[in-house]
């Protein structure tokens, strides 16, 4: 007689409740760091301190390790889950380490907790509903509700800055702009009309080059001043380079 097959489904939920027995191994880790650093346990293997000791066995370096010790401390205030198996994972105690009073942050726990445990009732008197999970991305919510954070404005915000870097800032430019057009005129002026008169054929092509871009630059800052606000379209502009050839003009400085 062939023993009974064990089903994918089968396999794959145990599988889910051994690692979630595992991922509440943090905590147990830092009671051992713990007791490797403060009973010194770290000296019987040749180190100077505890950090040494967990960079040259562990490859932790000084923040992995403060992070699995805060993770412990906030976790020993936290309540278990009830919740089918599910356990509080490194990640979602980091979530809750961004309240800083720890009382805060285990009332925060508790109400991720209901909340759990109220959309599992629900789920199971109705299909359509999908039950919250015990994961970092749920404990976030609740930790962002209570510090106030507003997401969605967070994003907006980090968008408006990657814009700002990424273009120059208008008012600026324009008055750096301004600013050369006002040099240059003021270098040009001393020049007498009849230099701009004796110039050569090329150097006269230079000029018809500069009337051409001013002519340019002067529709485009038209059609942009008269266009609608927050209207980003705009007419087509003629991108043509301008000419490339040294200017001729001996400048006065």
């Amino acid at each position: 007689m062939n023993p009974p097959t064990t089903s994918r489904k089968q396999q794959a939920l145990e599988l889910v409740r051994e690692i979630r027995r595992g991922v509440e191994e943090f905590y147990r880790l830092d009671l051992k760091l713990r007791r490797l650093r403060d009973e010194r346990l770290y000296a019987e293997l040749g180190y100077q301190d505890f950090l040494s000791c967990c960079r040259g066995e562990f490859d932790f370096e000084h923040s992995r390790v403060y992070q699995i010790i805060q993770a412990a401390e906030y976790r020993a205030g936290i309540p278990d889950s009830t919740n089918g198996g599910q356990e509080w994972s490194e990640r979602s105690i980091r979530e809750l380490t961004r309240i800083a009073d720890k009382g805060k942050a285990a009332e925060a726990a508790a109400e991720v907790l209901k909340a759990v445990q109220e959309s599992e009732k629900q789920a199971a008197s109705n299909p359509d509903v999908k039950p919250l999970k015990l994961t970092a991305a749920t404990v976030c919510k609740f930790v962002d509700t209570k510090l106030g954070v507003n997401r969605v404005e967070e994003r907006l915000e980090r968008w408006r800055r990657r814009e700002d870097a990424d273009h120059p800032q208008l008012n600026a430019y324009l008055k750096e702009l301004i600013q050369i057009i006002w040099m240059s005129r003021i270098k040009m002026t001393p020049i007498g009309r009849e230099a701009w008169a004796s110039l050569d054929k090329e150097s006269a092509k230079l000029v018809d080059h500069l009337l051409v871009e001013a002519e340019r630059l002067v529709e485009f800052l038209r059609d942009r001043r008269s266009a609608p606000q927050g209207d980003a379209s705009g007419c087509e502009v003629n991108t043509a380079q301008p000419a490339t050839t040294p200017c001729l003009i001996p400048f006065n400085e």
